[in-house]
Protein backbone atom coordinates (compact mmCIF):
# COMPACT_ATOMS: atom_id res chain seq x y z
CA UNK A 1 0.00 0.00 0.00
CA UNK A 2 1.18 3.17 -1.05
CA UNK A 3 1.84 6.12 1.82
CA UNK A 4 -0.38 8.92 1.41
CA UNK A 5 1.70 12.02 1.88
CA UNK A 6 0.68 14.08 5.44
CA UNK A 7 -1.50 17.27 5.64
CA UNK A 8 0.25 19.94 5.22
CA UNK A 9 -1.72 20.83 9.12
CA UNK A 10 -0.10 18.02 10.56
CA UNK A 11 3.49 18.79 9.20
CA UNK A 12 3.22 22.49 10.12
CA UNK A 13 2.33 21.71 13.77
CA UNK A 14 5.03 19.01 13.69
CA UNK A 15 7.89 21.85 12.86
CA UNK A 16 6.24 24.09 15.25
CA UNK A 17 6.70 21.36 17.76
CA UNK A 18 10.01 20.74 17.02
CA UNK A 19 11.05 23.96 17.17
CA UNK A 20 9.70 24.78 20.46
CA UNK A 21 10.12 21.45 22.00
CA UNK A 22 6.77 21.93 23.71
CA UNK A 23 3.09 21.13 22.81
CA UNK A 24 2.48 24.24 24.89
CA UNK A 25 4.72 26.55 22.98
CA UNK A 26 3.76 25.06 19.38
CA UNK A 27 0.27 25.00 20.24
CA UNK A 28 0.56 28.93 21.71
CA UNK A 29 1.69 29.84 18.26
CA UNK A 30 -0.54 28.04 16.00
CA UNK A 31 -3.63 29.21 17.86
CA UNK A 32 -4.28 25.54 19.00
CA UNK A 33 -4.76 23.97 22.64
CA UNK A 34 -2.00 21.66 23.56
CA UNK A 35 -4.71 18.89 23.03
CA UNK A 36 -5.18 19.27 19.73
CA UNK A 37 -1.78 19.64 18.97
CA UNK A 38 -1.00 16.00 20.73
CA UNK A 39 -4.03 15.13 18.31
CA UNK A 40 -2.06 16.23 15.54
CA UNK A 41 0.86 14.92 16.27
CA UNK A 42 -0.68 11.30 17.20
CA UNK A 43 -2.20 11.41 13.71
CA UNK A 44 0.90 11.97 11.74
CA UNK A 45 2.95 9.41 13.88
CA UNK A 46 0.14 6.89 12.86
CA UNK A 47 0.00 8.14 9.46
CA UNK A 48 4.36 7.67 9.13
CA UNK A 49 4.22 4.38 11.03
CA UNK A 50 6.80 5.42 13.61
CA UNK A 51 6.76 8.02 16.72
CA UNK A 52 8.54 11.64 15.93
CA UNK A 53 8.73 12.28 19.62
CA UNK A 54 10.19 11.20 23.05
CA UNK A 55 7.91 12.24 25.59
CA UNK A 56 8.68 12.60 28.98
CA UNK A 57 7.48 14.41 32.00
CA UNK A 58 9.27 17.47 31.63
CA UNK A 59 10.62 17.61 27.80
CA UNK A 60 9.80 16.42 24.50
CA UNK A 61 12.35 15.40 22.07
CA UNK A 62 12.80 14.26 18.56
CA UNK A 63 13.43 11.03 17.95
CA UNK A 64 16.18 9.70 15.37
CA UNK A 65 13.49 8.98 12.38
CA UNK A 66 12.22 12.87 14.06
CA UNK A 67 15.20 14.60 13.60
CA UNK A 68 16.21 13.04 10.18
CA UNK A 69 12.18 14.16 9.02
CA UNK A 70 12.64 17.78 10.02
CA UNK A 71 14.69 19.69 7.74
CA UNK A 72 12.45 18.06 5.05
CA UNK A 73 8.90 18.93 6.69
CA UNK A 74 10.82 22.79 7.26
CA UNK A 75 12.42 23.22 3.50
CA UNK A 76 9.05 22.18 2.18
CA UNK A 77 7.06 24.78 4.62
CA UNK A 78 9.57 27.48 3.76
CA UNK A 79 9.64 27.04 0.17
CA UNK A 80 6.06 26.78 -0.31
CA UNK A 81 5.69 30.32 1.95
CA UNK A 82 8.09 31.79 0.13
CA UNK A 83 6.76 30.49 -3.33
CA UNK A 84 2.93 31.67 -2.49
CA UNK A 85 3.39 34.32 -1.33
CA UNK A 86 6.09 35.63 -4.01
CA UNK A 87 3.54 34.60 -6.93
CA UNK A 88 0.09 35.88 -5.41
CA UNK A 89 0.37 38.19 -2.92
CA UNK A 90 0.01 41.57 -5.11
CA UNK A 91 -0.81 43.81 -2.01
CA UNK A 92 1.14 46.49 -0.57
CA UNK A 93 5.08 45.91 0.70
CA UNK A 94 5.41 44.29 3.87
CA UNK A 95 7.57 45.43 6.98
CA UNK A 96 9.73 43.21 9.62
CA UNK A 97 10.88 45.14 12.26
CA UNK A 98 14.41 43.36 13.84
CA UNK A 99 15.95 44.39 16.68
CA UNK A 100 20.11 42.89 17.34
CA UNK A 101 23.02 43.71 19.31
CA UNK A 102 24.34 46.97 18.01
CA UNK A 103 27.37 45.19 16.64
CA UNK A 104 25.96 42.11 15.58
CA UNK A 105 23.11 44.63 13.48
CA UNK A 106 25.89 46.79 11.82
CA UNK A 107 28.32 44.27 11.18
CA UNK A 108 26.72 40.72 10.39
CA UNK A 109 22.92 41.78 9.43
CA UNK A 110 23.03 45.51 7.24
CA UNK A 111 25.59 44.27 5.07
CA UNK A 112 23.49 41.12 3.99
CA UNK A 113 20.63 43.45 3.51
CA UNK A 114 20.79 44.65 0.60
CA UNK A 115 20.99 40.74 -1.09
CA UNK A 116 17.51 39.77 1.29
CA UNK A 117 16.08 42.87 -0.82
CA UNK A 118 17.42 41.71 -3.71
CA UNK A 119 15.50 38.29 -3.56
CA UNK A 120 12.47 39.56 -1.45
CA UNK A 121 11.31 43.02 -2.98
CA UNK A 122 8.12 42.95 -1.33
CA UNK A 123 9.66 43.07 2.10
CA UNK A 124 10.65 45.98 3.76
CA UNK A 125 13.55 45.49 6.66
CA UNK A 126 13.20 48.44 9.44
CA UNK A 127 16.52 47.06 11.55
CA UNK A 128 17.10 48.59 15.36
CA UNK A 129 20.13 48.25 17.35
CA UNK A 130 19.31 47.04 20.68
CA UNK A 131 20.94 49.86 22.40
CA UNK A 132 17.75 51.88 21.44
CA UNK A 133 15.64 49.53 23.35
CA UNK A 134 14.00 51.61 26.05
CA UNK A 135 12.50 53.86 23.09
CA UNK A 136 11.64 50.61 21.09
CA UNK A 137 8.11 49.38 21.18
CA UNK A 138 8.35 45.66 21.45
CA UNK A 139 4.86 45.09 20.44
CA UNK A 140 6.16 46.20 16.88
CA UNK A 141 9.40 43.53 17.05
CA UNK A 142 8.94 41.02 14.52
CA UNK A 143 12.72 39.46 14.69
CA UNK A 144 14.57 39.98 17.97
CA UNK A 145 18.47 38.21 18.29
CA UNK A 146 20.07 38.37 21.49
CA UNK A 147 23.40 37.03 22.67
CA UNK A 148 24.04 34.53 25.49
CA UNK A 149 26.31 32.38 26.46
CA UNK A 150 26.76 28.41 26.32
CA UNK A 151 25.73 28.39 30.28
CA UNK A 152 22.38 30.52 29.87
CA UNK A 153 19.11 28.92 30.15
CA UNK A 154 16.94 30.14 26.77
CA UNK A 155 14.18 27.87 26.90
CA UNK A 156 12.34 27.56 23.51
CA UNK A 157 15.05 30.18 22.01
CA UNK A 158 16.31 29.03 18.64
CA UNK A 159 19.80 29.13 18.18
CA UNK A 160 20.77 31.08 15.23
CA UNK A 161 24.43 30.30 15.49
CA UNK A 162 27.35 29.72 17.74
CA UNK A 163 30.86 31.96 18.31
CA UNK A 164 34.03 32.44 19.98
CA UNK A 165 35.89 35.59 20.95
CA UNK A 166 39.08 36.56 19.40
CA UNK A 167 41.83 39.57 19.39
CA UNK A 168 41.65 42.39 16.89
CA UNK A 169 44.06 45.20 15.97
CA UNK A 170 44.92 47.50 13.29
CA UNK A 171 46.33 45.31 10.19
CA UNK A 172 49.29 48.18 10.63
CA UNK A 173 49.79 46.93 14.32
CA UNK A 174 49.55 43.10 13.83
CA UNK A 175 53.24 42.18 12.58
CA UNK A 176 54.67 43.54 15.45
CA UNK A 177 51.95 41.00 17.57
CA UNK A 178 53.32 37.57 17.29
CA UNK A 179 52.58 36.40 20.53
CA UNK A 180 50.21 36.59 23.59
CA UNK A 181 52.49 38.57 25.35
CA UNK A 182 52.73 41.09 22.45
CA UNK A 183 49.19 41.57 22.77
CA UNK A 184 48.63 41.96 26.47
CA UNK A 185 51.56 44.38 26.21
CA UNK A 186 49.48 46.61 24.06
CA UNK A 187 46.81 49.03 25.25
CA UNK A 188 44.14 46.48 25.70
CA UNK A 189 39.89 47.98 24.73
CA UNK A 190 37.79 46.87 27.56
CA UNK A 191 33.84 46.68 27.09
CA UNK A 192 31.44 46.95 29.58
CA UNK A 193 29.52 44.03 30.11
CA UNK A 194 32.22 41.91 29.24
CA UNK A 195 34.58 42.80 31.68
CA UNK A 196 35.49 39.17 32.26
CA UNK A 197 36.89 38.81 28.73
CA UNK A 198 40.57 40.01 28.96
CA UNK A 199 41.48 38.13 32.53
CA UNK A 200 40.46 34.81 30.80
CA UNK A 201 42.51 35.58 27.70
CA UNK A 202 45.29 36.42 30.26
CA UNK A 203 44.75 33.32 32.50
CA UNK A 204 44.41 31.07 29.24
CA UNK A 205 47.90 31.88 27.81
CA UNK A 206 49.59 31.53 31.63
CA UNK A 207 50.48 35.67 31.17
CA UNK A 208 50.32 37.33 34.73
CA UNK A 209 51.65 40.84 34.14
CA UNK A 210 48.54 43.37 33.20
CA UNK A 211 48.75 46.06 31.44
CA UNK A 212 48.12 49.57 33.24
CA UNK A 213 47.08 51.58 29.64
CA UNK A 214 43.92 50.61 28.81
CA UNK A 215 40.24 52.20 27.63
CA UNK A 216 36.64 51.09 28.27
CA UNK A 217 34.02 51.28 26.40
CA UNK A 218 30.29 50.77 26.48
CA UNK A 219 29.75 49.20 23.23
CA UNK A 220 31.90 46.37 20.87
CA UNK A 221 31.14 48.93 17.82
CA UNK A 222 32.94 51.24 19.81
CA UNK A 223 35.34 48.83 20.69
CA UNK A 224 35.77 47.59 16.91
CA UNK A 225 36.40 51.79 16.15
CA UNK A 226 39.35 51.90 18.80
CA UNK A 227 41.12 48.84 17.75
CA UNK A 228 40.90 49.87 13.69
CA UNK A 229 42.15 53.42 14.65
CA UNK A 230 45.19 51.79 16.30
CA UNK A 231 44.44 52.39 19.90
CA UNK A 232 45.10 48.90 20.75
CA UNK A 233 43.88 45.57 20.87
CA UNK A 234 39.75 44.73 21.42
CA UNK A 235 38.20 41.18 22.09
CA UNK A 236 34.96 40.63 19.65
CA UNK A 237 33.20 37.67 18.63
CA UNK A 238 34.84 35.79 15.82
CA UNK A 239 32.16 36.11 13.26
CA UNK A 240 32.94 39.88 13.49
CA UNK A 241 36.54 39.52 13.65
CA UNK A 242 36.33 37.79 10.36
CA UNK A 243 34.07 40.14 8.21
CA UNK A 244 36.17 42.81 9.57
CA UNK A 245 39.47 41.10 8.18
CA UNK A 246 37.56 40.24 5.12
CA UNK A 247 37.19 44.50 4.51
CA UNK A 248 40.70 45.15 5.76
CA UNK A 249 39.53 47.21 8.73
CA UNK A 250 41.10 45.25 11.44
CA UNK A 251 42.96 42.19 11.77
CA UNK A 252 42.74 38.61 13.92
CA UNK A 253 45.57 38.89 15.97
CA UNK A 254 47.26 34.86 16.68
CA UNK A 255 45.12 31.54 17.15
CA UNK A 256 43.34 32.23 20.28
CA UNK A 257 39.81 31.93 20.86
CA UNK A 258 38.45 31.99 24.44
CA UNK A 259 36.67 29.21 25.93
CA UNK A 260 33.13 31.47 26.37
CA UNK A 261 30.72 30.19 23.92
CA UNK A 262 28.19 32.78 22.56
CA UNK A 263 24.97 32.09 20.98
CA UNK A 264 22.94 34.34 18.81
CA UNK A 265 19.46 33.04 18.74
CA UNK A 266 15.81 34.35 18.32
CA UNK A 267 14.43 35.42 21.65
CA UNK A 268 10.59 34.04 22.19
CA UNK A 269 8.09 37.10 22.24
CA UNK A 270 6.49 37.69 25.20
CA UNK A 271 3.08 37.50 23.98
CA UNK A 272 3.12 34.24 21.84
CA UNK A 273 1.66 35.38 18.53
CA UNK A 274 1.45 33.81 15.06
CA UNK A 275 4.22 34.78 13.00
CA UNK A 276 3.35 36.47 9.70
CA UNK A 277 4.44 34.79 6.32
CA UNK A 278 7.03 37.44 5.79
CA UNK A 279 8.54 37.54 9.40
CA UNK A 280 8.85 33.99 8.46
CA UNK A 281 10.64 34.48 4.95
CA UNK A 282 13.28 36.43 6.83
CA UNK A 283 13.86 34.36 9.37
CA UNK A 284 14.16 31.36 7.09
CA UNK A 285 16.95 33.54 5.02
CA UNK A 286 18.54 34.44 8.24
CA UNK A 287 19.00 30.69 9.40
CA UNK A 288 20.59 30.20 5.56
CA UNK A 289 23.05 33.38 5.63
CA UNK A 290 24.42 31.98 9.35
CA UNK A 291 24.00 28.29 8.34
Amino acid sequence: MTLQLPNMTWLRTFEAVARHQSFTGAGDELGLTQAAVSTQIKGLETQLGCPLFHRTTRRIALTDMGKAYLPAVRKAIEELTISTHGLFDVSSRKTVTVRAPISTAVFLIAPRLAVFQEQHPGIQVRLISEIWTPEADDARVDVEIKIGDAASDQRNAEVLFEDTVVPICAPSSAPRLQSPGDVLREPLIHTLGYEAHWPTYRSQVGYREEKANSFTVDTSLAAVEMAAAGAGVALVLKRIAQFLALSGRTSIVGDIQLPVLYRHYFAVPNSPRVERPEVQIFKSWLRAAFS
